[in-house]
């Protein structure tokens, strides 16, 4: 069990270099090394706990969202803790757009507010009674 994120992240060495979408063997080569082998850095440096984000994206990607809003919030930001991105970054310059783009959108979800701020949202929570204004009945 201790091993299973490690051969995730040498099965993503594999991938790396049969990325069907880059086409320049150099450019796979390079993120085979950078992006494979930090996964595998990664994994050694965190003890496999790297894999959280992983399947928080996987279940993202899979429409499997928390009902928690917390968890919901959390799952929406882990591209944000996934090294892989950065390590991606890195292989190509810092200049790959489609990874700059999945980056920026998790943190625009995260800098947006989780509760409906508009007036018609703040009405409504101000009908609703909060659990410090409840009165318990008492004999």
């Amino acid at each position: 069990m201790r091993a299973l994120p490690f051969i995730g992240d040498a099965i993503g060495v594999a991938q790396e270099l049969t990325n069907p979408h880059e086409p320049d063997m150099g450019q796979r080569l390079m993120n085979a090394g950078v992006v494979g082998l930090g996964e595998v850095g990664a994994s050694l440096a965190t003890g496999g706990m790297d894999f959280i984000p992983d399947v928080a994206e996987l279940a993202t990607a899979l429409n499997l969202k928390a009902s928690d809003p917390l968890l919901r919030r959390l799952q929406e930001g882990a591209p944000l803790a996934n090294p892989e991105h950065y390590l991606r970054l890195l292989s190509y310059g810092g200049d790959h757009e489609p990874t700059k783009a999945y980056l920026r959108e998790a943190l625009e979800t995260q800098l947006r507010p989780e509760e409906d701020q508009s007036v018609m949202g703040r009405f409504n929570r101000m009908r609703t009674p909060a659990l410090g204004g409840l009165v318990l009945p008492t004999r």
